[in-house]
C-alpha cells in the first residue's frame, strides 16, 4: 500500500512498507528494522519508522506528519524516475546534430 502526503512545507511525502528480504539484507539491518519498517520517501531523502505501526493506512496528514518527525533520516541514493523526460535520439557513429 503506497500513501502520499504534503506536509506543512509543501514537501510531497510517499509512505509505504519495507521488509528486507534476504538473510544478507537483514543482518545489516539494525535490530530495530530487522522486521520492517515505515519509509517515508520525497525527492530529496528518505526517511525510516520501525517498527511499522498498526493502522497507519488511516492515519490523516497531520499524524503522517507527526510520525514522520520521529523518523530516521538518510538521503536518496537513487534518483526519483521521472516518466516525462524523454532522452535525445541515438545517433549513428559519426553523425553530428544539425543546428
Amino acid at each position: 500500500m503506497l500513501l502520499t502526503f504534503t506536509d506543512q512545507s509543501g514537501t510531497s511525502w510517499d509512505v509505504f512498507e519495507v521488509y528486507p528480504t534476504e538473510e544478507r539484507t537483514v543482518a545489516r539491518v539494525p535490530a530495530t528494522f530487522r522486521s520492517g519498517w515505515l519509509c517515508f520517501q520525497s525527492d530529496l531523502e528518505r526517511r525510516r519508522l520501525a517498527p511499522i505501526p498498526i493502522g497507519w493506512m488511516q492515519w490523516d496528514v497531520d499524524t503522517l506528519t507527526a510520525a514522520l518527525l520521529a523518523t530516521h533520516g538518510m538521503p536518496r541514493r537513487t534518483p526519483r524516475q521521472s516518466f516525462d523526460v524523454v532522452p535525445p535520439p541515438r545517433r549513428a557513429s559519426g553523425e553530428t546534430a544539425s543546428v
